[in-house]
């Protein structure tokens, strides 16, 4: 019930659900973007305009009861991490992974390299596109 009326308000402003993950939505204006990713009851809000993004939040808590808790530094298992002055991201799953291996009892594994070389630099147009 809750999501449906969710799901109705964002998709009234203008934001298009992804196919493959009901509970990731976006919406592109102008040369802006702006994606929003439920998780239960947690909300991520990502994107390239501050303004943009506070205007949501004021929309959103018109009809639902939120508390804002500060910029997301850690979700789903992913610490971020950011460096506005050179508009850089990093996500680290160093904690899940640890979480992982103590579950099953292998954190005394040994490390193995990765099938990718160490130093590779992936660029912008290798990443997914909207």
């Amino acid at each position: 019930m809750w999501y449906q009326k969710f799901d109705t308000l964002i998709r009234g402003l203008g934001f298009t659900r992804r196919k493959e993950d009901h509970c990731v939505y976006f919406k592109l204006i102008r040369d802006h973007v702006i994606c929003l990713v439920l998780y239960v009851d947690d909300m991520l809000l990502v994107g390239n305009d501050k303004e943009i993004i506070h205007d949501l939040k004021t929309q959103l808590s018109s009809k639902f009861d939120m508390k804002y808790i500060g910029v997301a530094n850690y979700i789903l298992g992913m610490e971020i991490k950011r460096y506005r002055k050179k508009r850089k991201l990093w996500l680290n799953q160093r904690s899940y992974v640890e979480t992982i291996l103590q579950r099953f009892n292998m954190h005394d594994s040994k490390p193995v390299k990765v099938p990718i070389l160490v130093g590779v630099k992936l660029s912008v147009e290798q990443c997914p596109k909207i």
